[in-house]
C-alpha cells in the first residue's frame, strides 16, 4: 500500500492530515509537524502578488477581486508624495519588493513590510480618504488580507511574545487572523458545493 504511512486525521479521511504523527523511535509519544511562520509569511505574500493580472492566483472574496494592485498603487501613492516633497508613508518599501524577482519572494524582509504597521495605516487612510474609488472594495478586503496576516505572524508566531495561557495574546491573535481565512475558506467552499 503505497499510503500506508501517511499520517491521516482521526477520522481518515484522506485529503485530511495530522500535524503529528507516532514517533517510531519512543511510542507511544508523537511527532508533531509545525510550519515555519517566517517561510509561510512569505508564501502568503507570494501568494497575494500572484493575484495581479495575469498571474496564477484568483483572489476573490464577496464577489470581489483583490490582490497585488492595491501594493502596486500604495507604491505609486508613495512615489507621488516623494516627488512633492512629502515623506513616504511606507518608508522602507521598495520597488523591487513591489516588481519582485525569485530573490525578493525568497527574502522575508519584504514580506514583512507588507504586513506592517505602516503599510496598513496607508491603505485605512486610502480608504478613509477616498471612500467613492472604484478601488475601494477591492483595497479594503487587500487590507484584511494583510491584517490577518499581521495577526497571525507579526502579533502573533513571529512575535516573540511568551504563551503562558490559551487565553493570551499570541494565541488570541493568532486565532483572529486565521478568522480572515477560515471564513474566506468557507465561503470558497460554499460556491463549491451549491
Amino acid at each position: 500500500m503505497k499510503f500506508k504511512n501517511l499520517c491521516l486525521g482521526d477520522d481518515h479521511e484522506p485529503f485530511k492530515v495530522s500535524p503529528k504523527m507516532l514517533n517510531p523511535f519512543d511510542p507511544p509519544n508523537h511527532i508533531h509537524w509545525i510550519i515555519c511562520p517566517s517561510h509561510q509569511l512569505k508564501n502568503m505574500i507570494n501568494a497575494l502578488f500572484s493575484s495581479q493580472q495575469n498571474g496564477t492566483k484568483d483572489f476573490t472574496l464577496k464577489g470581489v477581486k483583490f490582490g497585488w494592485e492595491t501594493i502596486v498603487s500604495l507604491y505609486k501613492r508613495d512615489c507621488e508624495r516623494v516627488s512633492k516633497g512629502l515623506t513616504r508613508m511606507v518608508p522602507k518599501m521598495k520597488e523591487a519588493y513591489v516588481i519582485r524577482d525569485a530573490w525578493t519572494k525568497l527574502n522575508v524582509a519584504p514580506a514583512k513590510i507588507m504586513q506592517q504597521d505602516q503599510v496598513l495605516m496607508e491603505l485605512s487612510n486610502y480608504i478613509q480618504e477616498n471612500p467613492n474609488a472604484d478601488d475601494v472594495c477591492s483595497v479594503s478586503i487587500t487590507l484584511k488580507f494583510l491584517e490577518a496576516c499581521q495577526n497571525f505572524f507579526e502579533n502573533g508566531l513571529l512575535s516573540h511574545s511568551r504563551v503562558t495561557h490559551m487565553k493570551s495574546d499570541v494565541i488570541c491573535s493568532v486565532e483572529e487572523g486565521y478568522l480572515f481565512f477560515t471564513n474566506w475558506l468557507n465561503e470558497i467552499t460554499k460556491k463549491w458545493y451549491l
